[in-house]
């Protein structure tokens, strides 16, 4: 246990030094800010009411995702929010808590409580609105037990809390009945765009073109909606650079990347992340030996190079049980490195089945490509990459709104992927190209195969519709 003097001067130096470290989180090079992601939107909404007494039961937000997806980016842009709105500094606490429990061999309790000796009052109480943010949540194993005795302490606290996807599993069941989650994602195109030039769609044509996709009643009603919003999508991407969709896809989904200008340096960096990712990240999910972590590298390229294989394919291909590998993909998937979409059908047909499992961003695969020396220009790489980013849009939205399944077809040619709409269960067959001649033939099996009111093909092919199949382009899809 550190001493408590130590602790006094690292938390007052904290309060003192942390709006000009965080500072540097929210410009680029150049010394510009760097916009919102759309998540912003609701974690300042939430200060909003908790500023103005409007909602003080929704003041506990933690926010779980993958390294390299802009957490402490998003913490540091509310941090010097607050501070414009007058909120002094003494009253936002920001840690993070890889430093005080590598460094201090400490933890949130004790900062929490050398907190109190220099406020000179108990957190209980507090008059004025206080404001405790914490990033790296993971690092202390009883954060969401802290957390839980604070925010019970006083309604005048409200807690904004980051870290790795293991967050969410790390909660206790009275902690999740007090926080609020808000899962972040990597980035849309629609983000990358904004964030790198500053550009958006024409307003409500996002949310049009979802509509369109996902809600219609029938094949026709798509198209006919997509050929009226077609034209103010084409006014979106005439601002564009050439090429700009193919650097979204290698690199685009994770936002740091948006200030490095060499592939190089990315590429290197996510290479990084996943080093620290299965060194430490996995550690604290699930006990391996440091054999065992090693191999999970060659675990990854396998899966970067390849669009689906069997548990006993791996299995014989790392050199590991497949109840290892099977737990080894699961913790991955905990870590939400990666995904597991599951085939569709009965239950005996999801347990006999090996999931697919993409990557929870392109880049990650398109970096793991480049390491092996296999990232090329070629369509069948771009293609690989486009399954992946769309099995994440599809995947955010079922997470997010909740109305929708997603499923794969496990039968030889068929659709890549099955999206059910719970409310009426329905289904929309989804077919992924990067060029513009695939057929139909694959969505019409799983069609016929399942209750599918219409299918899609996401290609580079012009809008069309065919037997009730649309056609619908990359340009139009990527504004979802």
């Amino acid at each position: 246990m550190v001493d408590q003097s130590t602790l006094i001067n690292y938390v007052e130096k904290q309060i003192t030094v942390v709006s000009n470290r965080l500072y540097a989180n929210i410009i680029d090079q150049n010394g510009d800010k760097y916009l919102d992601r759309f998540i912003s939107v609701r974690i300042k909404q939430y200060l909003e009411d908790f500023l103005s007494g409007e909602n003080i039961e929704k003041r506990w937000i933690t926010i779980p995702g993958f390294r390299g997806t802009g957490k402490t980016t998003l913490l540091s842009q509310v941090y010097h929010m607050l501070l414009k709105k007058g909120v002094t500094k003494d009253r936002i606490l920001y840690f993070s808590l890889e430093e005080p429990t590598k460094l201090l061999q400490s933890n949130l309790y004790e900062i929490m409580n050398t907190y109190e000796i220099i406020r000179g009052e108990s957190l209980e109480s507090i008059q004025e609105k206080l404001f405790l943010f914490i990033d790296e949540a993971h690092y202390d194993k009883k954060w969401d037990t802290t957390l839980k005795t604070i925010f019970d302490k006083s309604k005048n606290i409200f807690i904004l809390v980051t870290g790795s996807s293991a967050l969410a599993l790390q909660t206790s069941a009275d902690s999740a009945r007090r926080m609020h989650m808000e899962k972040l994602f990597p980035l849309t195109f629609i983000e990358y765009i904004n964030l790198k030039n500053k550009i958006l769609p024409q307003k409500n044509l996002k949310n049009k073109i979802h509509q369109a996709l996902f809600e219609s009643s029938s094949a026709h009603e798509v198209y006919k909606t997509l050929q009226v919003l077609k034209k103010k999508t084409m006014t979106y991407w005439s601002h564009i650079e050439p090429f700009e969709f193919e650097k979204y896809l290698t690199t685009g989904t994770l936002p740091f990347s948006i200030g490095l200008s060499k592939e190089y340096d990315i590429y290197k960096r996510v290479i990084s992340i996943l080093e620290k990712v299965i060194y430490e990240d996995l550690s604290m999910l699930d006990n391996y030996d440091k054999s065992t972590l090693d191999k999970i590298w060659n675990l990854l390229i396998i899966l970067s190079d390849t669009n689906r294989i069997s548990l006993e394919s791996l299995s014989n291909k790392i050199g590991l049980k497949k109840p290892t590998v099977f737990k080894i993909l699961n913790t991955l998937s905990k870590a939400e490195l990666i995904f597991p979409i599951k085939a569709y059908g009965t239950g005996s047909k999801q347990t006999t089945k090996s999931p697919k499992y993409p990557f929870s961003a392109p880049a990650i695969k398109a970096s793991l490509l480049w390491n092996i020396g296999k990232l090329s220009p070629k369509p069948e790489t771009y293609g690989g990459l486009l399954e992946d980013v769309i099995a994440l849009y599809l995947y955010k939205m079922s997470n997010i709104s909740g109305h929708y399944t997603l499923h794969y077809d496990s039968r030889k040619e068929s659709a890549d992927f099955i999206l059910t709409d719970k409310r009426d269960g329905k289904n929309i067959p989804i077919e992924v190209s990067y060029g513009a001649n695939k057929s139909i033939e694959q969505t019409k099996k799983t069609m016929n195969k399942t209750s599918a009111k219409y299918g899609l093909i996401i290609s580079k092919k012009d809008l069309k519709i065919e037997n009730d199949v649309v056609f619908v382009p990359h340009k139009l899809f990527f504004l979802t």
